[in-house]
């Protein structure tokens, strides 16, 4: 009985493609074999029959041709009758008997004998088969008198023959049938067992949360309704979910500012009653003074960890990268709870003998966070006398690149149940739940511990005995700090940093030729470049580029390498071909920010590498190291068209959400104005973008992936030169989630990115319409106009971008009147890119300022 439940298990647990084969198979085996063996056995029945049929016919003969041997008492005569029957071999034996059962005649094969003394009885007809003969046996008449019989005996080996013979074939085509039958239903059930097995794998998949599986339908029947269904359950999960993720965030940005709001009145609680702990009091005041400062600080912790809590939910809290010490963070654990452990008589060993990197680069502060809270637990949950906490660091895996190490904490104290440590990591939980909880606590700690281990790169696990104590290790990855750096990865503490005026003094009146597809992007490097005194010709993309640099001379190329008709890669390498521009200096920016990058452009053929957002400093490091001074290098413009101071600060708003003001009005030389143009232009260009990029990623097909990747890349490079970090970063994650997975898993990154990028956009609308224009102020003379109206003409002349920004410049010299009006037109002109429209307008303007030029002649 237990070996059937066995094999019943054992089926049970087989697939249903296996059980639906096995099924097929069995039914068609049983089939075949049960009308095998009827046949057989019909088969042997009809050949027994008739060889009775054709032995009787025989004996029937025989009787009648010995009717006169046996009247006439004639042996002789009866035995050749019998001898007839020599030509059937089956016959073994013919005896002829009197009428009184003794025998008259025989004809036997050799080794056949029948006894000669064995009476036998006439008076009735028989056929019997014993063991492996048959015996037929019939009375001869005369006038209706018996006057003997007859008995046959034949051998039926030749019958079991045929029937071991049939029996052999028969099973041969069971074979054959069962392979046929096997390779039939192997293939019949895929029609059932595929869809089942799609369904399984994307509710799977929908399991492990990535709701976004595509979950197809192969049929109409019952398993098409269920994938439809499934589908449609799975797309308002994604909807709950993704409300139910808002309304995390949500909560973790109302406890994170209320942590703030009550932390202000915190600090201030914990300072006064520091200082008025320096007072001389008496012991009662000083005693209820000391138990606010203990109970202060204890909610301070408490409020902290709901902070670090928050910020992690909110997806706020980031890592920084600084060097440190890992031996100093030890030592300081060491200091910290020494006195905790000795007023609880436990052994504290934070040494470690074995030699792990100690130089790093990575968050010193989240490491002392989590190794504080579980070097705190271990003291905490190890009673009082002979117990002890100890830490290890183990060295995992050592690269150039990273370093993964262990760090494992062990303790001596009340150890946990498996129910315990299945909720430990849990937020808001605790071992002990009960109402009279001995060791307190917010329950958050470990929770944060998980986070900041993750975000780490790392895993944390816990191993316990109740009652011996526990052991929590967790990994960590960080960078060595002696990693190769690259020129763009030198801190700036290295190597004193660069003012414009001295890269001004070495590279002005260069030429650099920017290769860059989107407008935004080179506006932002123009403004750049222009403060530099260097010239600058736009190429819109790859092909340009390459037009442009065989044809014209060049100092740099700045390249951006993702750019339509040909990228940067391939128009380097075509402009390498030419004679003399295999030296040519050409330097990839980029929002190619990924480890390997830089070492892909340098095996393109490309000198540099430099990543967007434009970092001024690495710009100019690589624009002093790359362009030397040559003849004709000087100073690009007169000192009537150097670029008007920038606009007061108090003009700008003081805080842009989503924007570093700072850091992108730096990057512009504090042009607020150009600044305010570039939002505008991108709220313009971006406003859809959201909407229009959900059915790229939905449909999901090679070419709209592209698309989308196209599309991001792009804004990413636009987002860091905004300064809208926090989008750039959303961007930079959402590329890196289709780049690696690009069936699921972007549908958070989806939804983090459509917020960021809601939010700049948001704070752009807010902005006025216009940006605030400077007070009137007197037309300047034309000999101070001219140079300033005839670079501005061939800006526009050649479709060059950098027209916006002489524009500029030509505007702040231009009091009010209908000469502004000209400029507004032209300003609009060259906001659409219709620089027809614009050079019919600065024709119009240089007319009506009186100023003759080139572009008019």
């Amino acid at each position: 009985m237990s070996s059937n439940n066995r094999w019943l298990g054992r089926f049970r647990d087989l697939s249903i493609r296996k059980k639906l084969t096995a099924i097929m198979t069995l039914i068609a085996c049983g089939t075949l074999l049960l009308s095998t063996l009827a046949f057989s056995v019909a088969e042997h029945l009809h050949e027994r029959d008739a060889l009775v049929r054709n032995l009787t016919t025989q004996m029937e003969i025989i009787a009648f041709n010995s009717r006169a041997a046996l009247t006439f008492d004639d042996p002789e005569t009866a035995r050749d009758t019998l001898n007839a029957l020599e030509a059937n071999r089956a016959i073994q034996a013919a005896i002829l008997f009197t009428r009184h059962g003794r025998r008259f005649a025989a004809h036997t094969r050799p080794g056949h004998h029948w006894p000669e003394d064995r009476p036998f009885r006439t008076d009735r007809y028989a056929a019997t088969f014993a063991g492996n003969e048959l015996k037929l046996h019939q009375p001869i008449l005369l006038d209706g008198e018996p006057i003997g019989s007859i008995l046959i005996i034949a051998d039926l080996q030749a019958l079991d023959d045929q029937l071991a013979q049939n029996t052999l074939l028969l099973l041969i085509i069971l074979c054959v049938s069962v392979v046929i039958t096997y390779f039939l239903a192997s293939h019949i059930q895929r029609f059932i067992t595929e869809p089942i097995e799609s369904l399984r794998l994307a509710a799977s998949a929908i399991g492990q949360g990535r709701l976004d599986t595509p979950i197809e339908t192969h049929s109409e029947d019952e398993i098409g309704q269920l994938a439809r269904t499934f589908r449609q359950m799975a797309g308002d999960l994604a909807l709950e979910r993704a409300a139910l993720q808002q309304a995390t965030r949500a909560k973790s940005e109302f406890l994170a500012n209320m942590s703030h709001e009550i932390r202000t009145p915190m600090n201030a609680i914990i300072g006064l009653t520091d200082l008025a702990l320096q007072i001389p009091l008496d012991e009662r005041p000083k005693s209820y003074l000391n138990k606010i400062a203990v109970a202060s600080r204890a909610l301070l912790r408490i409020l902290n960890d709901i902070l670090d809590f928050s910020k992690i939910e909110a997806g706020k809290l980031d890592l920084e990268q600084a060097p440190f010490r890992l031996r100093e963070v030890i030592d300081q654990m060491h200091d910290l709870f020494a006195h905790q452990a000795a007023e609880k008589k436990i052994t504290l060993d934070l040494s470690n003998p074995e030699l792990y990197p100690d130089e790093l680069l990575g968050d010193a502060l989240r490491l002392e966070q989590v190794l504080l809270n579980l070097i705190g637990n271990a003291i905490k949950f190890t009673h009082s006398g002979g117990g002890r906490v100890r830490l290890t660091v183990t060295t995992l895996a050592v690269t150039p690149e990273r370093v993964e190490l262990e760090f494992s904490v062990h303790d001596t104290g009340v150890g946990l149940t498996e129910t315990q440590i299945g909720r430990l990591f849990s937020p808001f939980t605790q071992a002990d739940s009960s109402t009279t909880r001995q060791f307190g606590g917010t329950g958050l700690g470990l929770a944060i511990c998980k986070r900041l281990v993750k975000l780490m790169q790392g895993r944390i696990r816990v191993e316990s005995t109740p009652g011996v104590g526990s052991v929590f290790r967790f990994t960590a990855v960080f960078a060595p700090l002696s990693r190769t750096r690259s020129a763009s990865d030198t801190p700036s503490e290295n190597r004193p940093p660069l003012s414009p005026e001295s890269v001004r003094e070495r590279i002005q009146g260069a030429r650099i030729l920017l290769a860059e597809d989107n407008a935004i992007n080179q506006l932002v490097a123009a403004e750049i470049l222009k403060g530099l005194n260097l010239e600058v010709i736009v190429a819109n993309n790859g092909r340009e580029a390459l037009q442009l640099a065989t044809r014209q001379p060049f100092d740099l190329v700045l390249m951006d390498l993702q750019m339509p008709l040909i990228d940067g890669y391939a128009a380097t390498r075509k402009i390498r071909l030419h004679p003399g521009l295999a030296t040519l200096p050409i330097i990839a920016m980029t929002a190619h920010a990924m480890s390997g990058d830089r070492e892909h452009s340098l095996a393109q053929g490309l000198n540099d590498h430099l990543t967007k957002p434009i970092d001024q400093q690495q710009l100019f490091a690589a624009l002093i190291r790359w362009i030397h001074p040559r003849e004709g290098i000087g100073p690009l413009l007169s000192p009537a068209t150097d670029p008007p101071a920038p606009l007061p600060p108090h003009q700008a708003p003081e805080r842009l959400e989503g924007i570093d003001l700072r850091a992108v009005l730096e990057r512009l030389n504090g042009n607020w104005p150009l600044l305010h143009q570039l939002l505008t232009g991108f709220r313009r260009d971006y406003a859809d973008h959201a909407r229009t990029l959900w059915p790229l990623l939905t449909e999901s097909t090679p070419a709209t992936r592209d698309e989308a990747l196209r599309t991001i890349h792009t804004l990413k490079g636009i987002a860091g030169n905004l300064g809208a970090l926090d989008l750039h970063d959303a961007a930079r994650e959402l590329e890196r989630a289709l780049k690696h997975d690009p069936q699921s898993r972007w549908s958070d990154p989806m939804t983090r990115y459509a917020e960021s990028l809601k939010i700049v956009l948001d704070a752009i609308a807010a902005l006025p319409e216009k940006s605030p224009s400077r007070s009137p102020t007197d037309t300047a003379a034309p000999e101070v106009l001219a140079p300033m109206l005839h670079a501005l003409g061939e800006a526009i002349r050649d479709h060059d971008f950098q027209a916006l920004n002489r524009l500029q410049s030509l505007k702040s010299r231009i009091g009010a009147g209908e000469a502004q009006e000209n400029i507004a037109r032209i300003e609009t002109a060259l906001d659409t890119f219709d620089f027809d429209t614009a050079r019919s307008e600065w024709s119009r303007l240089a007319n009506h300022l009186e100023i003759p030029g080139k572009e008019r002649s």
